[in-house]
């Protein structure tokens, strides 16, 4: 599933894009947990939509212990494997589930930032973003290849209001 030419792009660029790689069964499952995420959120839902807007723009994470469709997901789909071959790792621990939802027409969302300052954690990491529904390329997620070689990170902003967090002595330099 995975070549050799792409671990490469990978391990060089920080990025790769598989098209089609997860089955539909597992995207369906996706969205059927994000339906039950909303209907029932966890502790760490978020609901940054702007006063007033007609679209939303939601997340939550940390939500498959009290979201089978999300265990499923986890425990069984091709992600751990693909992580791992993508790392050329022997083992892959899932360190945390998160799902954004932006609807068609919000105006607002994730402003640019580096996924690691928001894991307390060392060692090679793999994130994986799934799109569960075609959207325009606009739309889409935009990436800096490269910058997992930068040897520099960014502060982690806070997604409401683009600023941000404050760390005493954190080494993280401003976007």
């Amino acid at each position: 599933m995975i070549s050799q030419d792409l671990i490469e792009t990978y391990q060089r660029d920080g990025v790769v894009c598989l098209r089609d790689a997860i089955p539909e069964k597992w995207l369906a499952l996706g969205r059927e947990g994000i339906d039950q995420n909303l209907k029932n959120p966890g502790r760490f839902f978020r609901d940054h939509t702007p006063t007033g807007a007609s679209s939303r723009y939601v997340f939550d994470y940390w939500t498959w212990p009290q979201t089978p469709p999300f265990e499923d997901v986890i425990r069984n789909s091709p992600l751990g494997e693909i992580a791992g071959t993508l790392m050329q790792a022997n083992h892959v621990h899932m360190v945390m589930d998160n799902w954004f939802m932006r609807e068609a027409g919000a105006s607002n969302g994730a402003p640019w930032h580096h996924d690691e300052p928001y894991f307390d954690f060392e060692g090679t990491l793999c994130i994986i973003w799934i799109p569960l529904e075609r959207a325009p390329i606009e739309d889409g997620l935009t990436f800096v290849r490269g910058s997992h070689r930068w040897g520099q990170l960014y502060v982690a902003p806070e997604f409401s209001e683009n600023v941000p967090f404050v760390c005493e002595g954190s080494q993280y330099q401003p976007v």
